[in-house]
């Protein structure tokens, strides 16, 4: 589903001016959190031998395992956050994991985190967030959108310890 959205099945699809490659359109950011990019965006020693963009976006099996990391990472973090949240609707979306999974990938886990807790309200949104994705209201109707569509689909087993705490700020 996040593939669809992303990029339509062209997984050779660059935006101008942005970090985003591959089918799931990770940014470099998202690329350092899995473990593929250091911190100056070059590429790391990998299972794949994958070392340039261009190699990335030719090898599937790449992206599939940095996507499913990076799902895996997001909803680990977000879990804690939003536990007593997930079977509720909130401003108008019913919330579950996969809910939840396609808005981290949008939002990020704190962006997301904060943008459930406060209503899915577009004042909610980062102003960086906001300015990257053609300002808050748009960032926030495609939120939304992403979050509908995935509701219900199976994303990933139970990840989380019942232990867990939430860590991230907002």
């Amino acid at each position: 589903m996040l593939e669809e959205v992303e990029t339509g099945g062209n997984c050779f699809a660059r935006p101008a001016g942005g970090s985003a490659i591959g089918c799931y359109q990770m940014t470099r950011a998202a690329l350092r959190d899995v473990g593929f990019k250091n911190a100056a965006g070059d590429w790391l020693d990998n299972e794949w031998d994958v070392d340039s963009d261009d190699e990335f976006q030719r090898n599937r099996r790449a992206q599939d395992a940095a996507m499913l990391r990076y799902t895996t990472n997001n909803w680990l973090q977000v879990e804690p956050c939003v536990r007593d949240l997930i079977g509720r609707t909130v401003g108008g979306v019913a919330l579950d994991q996969a809910a939840l999974v396609a808005g981290a990938h949008l939002l990020g886990a704190t962006g997301l985190v904060r943008f459930v807790r406060c209503g899915l309200r577009t004042r909610c949104i980062s102003p960086e967030a906001a300015a990257a994705n053609g300002g808050g209201r748009n960032l926030r109707a495609n939120a939304i959108r992403r979050m509908r569509a995935a509701r219900g689909l199976r994303v990933l087993g139970s990840t989380a310890g019942s232990g867990s705490r939430c860590g991230l700020p907002g």
